[in-house]
């Protein structure tokens, strides 16, 4: 049973997830009937009550979308074999107690973002003269994603000083990003927020304004107008995430597979002559794997 987070139709994850699924029936996997359910994200006692009719269905496997199902299935799953993938930190969240032995019955795959400290040295090596950095992000992020003490310190072993400016509505983006405090930052990190998914356009124009250099997280930000993104690579997800529900219905135990991770990343780079100040050092757009 896949647990998904709108209609079956609708659902882009779980139909890449199902298409993924019939290549490995077509390679003689063990017979199988997919069954799907949707789950109420923005709701946490539904979505709890949900997961428990799921459960009570008596699937042989669980696959988990989200890291809220999953971390939901982790408290009431009972002996139920489950794969999840989770932009949330599976061990932090309770989800799994290690990456290398995730416990019995239970593995998937690991989208949380570690590379905060590399993206701000990308960017401190794209803009040398950079030693201020704001980091826009919502307060969500700043709870759940990032790590407080050891982040701030990460960045001053760069030679950097940042200060966190959290919005969680473009109304408040909107009075950060025209406040004083703005134009002192030398340049900005733009880390993966529900604030930079749903407010990209607005950000971008700020960044502009300010005329101030940035780093972000995805290609369509470059695509779009930012100099440059640390991404790393997803696509691979729903392969494996079918790659192991295979592996679970032919008898291996969860509980024995590694929980996976990003393998690949990729440095994209929009060059700009003019403003000097966002003029990129010429040794990170040889190091780019894209050019915009």
């Amino acid at each position: 049973m896949y647990l998904g987070t709108a209609a079956a139709d609708s659902d882009a994850g779980y139909l890449r997830f199902q298409a993924a699924m019939l290549r490995w029936a077509r390679q003689g996997s063990a017979p199988y009937t997919l069954l799907y359910q949707p789950i109420a994200a923005d709701d946490p006692q539904r979505l709890d009550l949900e997961v428990t009719q799921a459960l009570r269905a008596g699937p042989a496997v669980v696959v988990a979308s989200t890291g809220d199902s999953a971390r939901a299935l982790a408290l009431s799953r009972g002996q139920t074999q489950t794969v999840f993938a989770s932009f949330l930190d599976p061990v932090r969240h309770g989800i799994v107690p290690s990456l290398q032995q995730p416990g019995p019955g239970i593995t998937g795959i690991s989208l949380a973002d570690t590379l905060h400290a590399k993206r701000l040295e990308l960017l401190r090596d794209a803009y040398p003269h950079i030693r201020t950095v704001g980091v826009l992000a919502d307060r969500s992020w700043w709870r759940d994603f990032s790590e407080g003490d050891h982040f701030q310190a990460q960045a001053a072993a760069l030679g950097l000083r940042v200060q966190v400016v959290l919005a969680d509505t473009e109304a408040e983006l909107e009075a950060a990003m025209h406040a004083p405090a703005a134009r002192e930052m030398q340049g900005w990190y733009v880390p993966p927020t529900t604030l930079s998914y749903f407010a990209e356009a607005a950000i971008l124009q700020h960044l502009q304004r300010l005329g101030r250099p940035s780093m972000h997280t995805t290609l369509g930000e470059v695509e779009r107008g930012a100099p440059l993104a640390y991404v790393q690579d997803t696509s691979f997800v729903f392969d494996a995430m079918a790659d192991l529900t295979h592996r679970v219905l032919r008898g291996v135990d969860a509980g024995s597979i590694p929980v996976q991770g990003p393998r690949q990343f990729v440095l994209a780079v929009r060059p700009r002559e003019t403003p000097a100040a966002l003029r990129l050092h010429p040794s990170i757009v040889r190091r780019a794997d894209r050019v915009y």
